[in-house]
């Protein structure tokens, strides 16, 4: 698919803070990305993060799709908060059990932050 010599631009997700080293390094963090490339011969030039790959762009994103997804009815509880009060709700707390609870199915899974499987190798 690429030829000898040639250039690869990998624009590559990641939408949570770096955490659990090393167990998450291969997730779609720097390291992870410059890893799987490394091993494969390629010289990394640049790995970066561009300004549109930023947190500002990961806030405002999640937190209007989440607005967007929620119940006309209940979008003020969420638009009324200030971001300390936001931060400070208990992630297992009633108030997100609330908001995600209203949320459809098809937000739930956009808005995800992990998918987890489950599966049996046929015999």
């Amino acid at each position: 698919m690429l030829r000898k010599g040639g250039t690869v631009f990998i624009d590559w997700p990641f939408l949570q803070p770096v955490h659990g080293y090393p167990s998450h390094y291969f997730n779609a963090t720097r390291e992870g990305l410059k890893t799987i490339f490394e091993d494969e011969g390629f010289e990394v030039e640049l790995c970066d993060t561009f300004v549109n790959q930023t947190v500002a762009y990961t806030v405002s994103w999640v937190l209007g799709a989440l607005n967007h997804h929620l119940p006309a009815e209940i979008r003020p509880e969420l638009l009324n908060m200030t971001v300390g009060e936001l931060m400070a709700l208990d992630v297992q707390g009633e108030q997100w059990r609330r908001w995600l609870e209203a949320l459809p199915a098809t937000a739930r899974e956009e808005l995800a932050c992990g998918n987890s499987l489950v599966a049996k190798k046929a015999a």
